[in-house]
């Protein structure tokens, strides 16, 4: 074989057998607290896999949300977000507090309210009863976005 087709091949992505595209749904916080509340300001990540919040992200942040779908390889302990998900108790998670920082970098990190011993002990989302209504949430197989409607929210008189 020729040092061309090696590169190619090299260059080439391939995928273990073992992978599987997992949806998230993002709630919007507002949906779920009154809008005085710090956690209206957030969005909650469902993974589709655990049914728990795998991540949360300030409403005006976007680049996290815009994310629907991570890979997951149970057989091989594989997650693609297996370093900074909130889920600690999931048996993919490998929650490195620096790597999770990494993600939110340009957001002001420690305004997502945070414990600064995050990743010792369960959160309080993922822990019953909040954590047993996470999996009605999620958006069919493929994930998305459930959006707070601001003018709905005015005609019934909830909100700002």
């Amino acid at each position: 074989m020729d040092e061309l087709k090696i590169k190619e091949l090299v260059g080439k992505k391939t995928q273990a057998p073992n992978i599987i595209s997992v949806a998230l749904t993002w709630i919007d916080g507002r949906l779920l607290f009154k809008h005085t509340s710090k956690w209206s300001n957030m969005y909650l990540g469902v993974c589709h896999y655990s049914s728990k919040i795998f991540a949360i992200s300030p409403s005006d942040f976007n680049y996290p949300k815009m994310i629907t779908t991570i890979m997951v390889a149970p057989p091989d302990n594989y997650c693609e977000k297996a370093y900074s998900c909130l889920y600690f108790e999931c048996h993919l998670n490998k929650f490195d507090k620096s790597l999770f920082l990494n993600e939110f970098k340009g957001c002001g990190a420690m305004s997502l309210g945070l414990p600064k011993d995050i990743g010792t002990k369960p959160l309080w989302f993922n822990e019953a009863p909040a954590s047993m209504k996470w999996k009605d949430f999620k958006l069919g197989v493929e994930g998305g976005r459930l959006e707070y409607d601001e003018k709905k929210g005015k005609e019934l008189g909830i909100g700002d």
